[in-house]
């Protein structure tokens, strides 16, 4: 769902209605500057705005199909980031370089985890499989099926 979309299906002024239609900016206002009208459909403006970048208009279904989309397109890139990091992997043991030492900075996976009270390298293959909104955890898959959670 698109910003217009969210606006489209909110209770809106005439005003803005107005301003939208006619593409106008607010800073051609059809009130007088600084007057009690002018500063309500400022606000009225940053109250929408506000609630779209919280997602308040969002629905539970929204938000879910909201999140798998942002986790499906993740795990395309970490794929991409694990075959291209892989081919190098031969030229770094022949130049006694740990393959784990290497950071890719949109890798946004951690580089340790604590499985079992034990601190390990993540393996390869570890890959984000969910993203529980209410707690704001980060769902990790690791390839032997054993989920972890993770918040930033």
């Amino acid at each position: 769902m698109t910003p217009l979309n969210l606006i489209t299906e909110t209770k809106i002024s005439k005003e803005l209605e107005f301003h939208l239609n006619e593409g106008l900016s607010l800073t051609e206002n059809v009130y007088r500057p600084y007057s009690e009208n002018f500063f309500n459909l400022i606000n009225e403006v940053r109250n929408l705005y506000n609630k779209l970048l919280t997602g308040e208009r969002l629905t539970e279904d929204q938000r879910k199909d909201f999140v798998s989309s942002g986790i499906n397109l993740f795990k395309a890139n970490t794929r991409s980031i694990d075959t291209f990091r892989e081919g190098f992997v031969k030229t770094f043991k022949n130049k006694n370089i740990n393959p784990s030492d290497i950071f890719m900075d949109s890798d946004f996976r951690p580089d340790k985890i604590s499985v079992n009270g034990q601190e390990i390298d993540l393996p390869r293959g570890t890959i984000l499989d969910n993203f529980d909104i209410s707690t704001g955890e980060y769902i990790y898959l690791l390839p032997t099926g054993q989920r972890f959670k993770l918040k930033r």
